[in-house]
């Protein structure tokens, strides 16, 4: 270990993440109200890994927009688990309100959002 001390974080502490404390927030879930269901679903945040295989699928010249919609639903959604067929066959005002809550969930700002979209459009 070094001499080195560490700037205080925003909580004042002064801290190195513990692999335990990365591990525990892999399981980390969140509920989403999903009105037209009339109920909650249990969402995860996407790992980079999921991320770049969302990405990975938009293909050139396709409905971009619904495929990214679709891939960031059927990836972090966790209770129930849908199929991408079966949520194709859901509303897609529905589908982008969840998607919507999800890029919030993972951090994906507006400024972030809009970029998203300039790069598939």
């Amino acid at each position: 270990m070094s001499d080195e001390t560490l700037p205080d974080d925003a909580d004042g502490e002064q801290t190195i993440v513990d692999k335990a404390f990365l591990q525990a927030r892999q399981t980390e879930t969140t509920l989403i109200h999903v009105p037209d269901w009339k109920g909650w679903i249990r969402c995860k945040r996407l790992k980079v890994k999921e991320r770049d295989e969302i990405f990975s699928k938009i293909k050139p010249g396709g409905n971009k927009d619904h495929t990214l919609m679709l891939f960031i639903v059927q990836r972090s959604l966790v209770e129930p688990k849908l199929s991408a067929a079966e949520l194709e066959q859901e509303d897609a005002a529905t589908i982008d309100q969840i998607a919507t809550e999800l890029m919030k969930l993972n951090g994906w700002s507006k400024e972030g959002q809009e970029k998203l979209a300039e790069t598939f459009s």
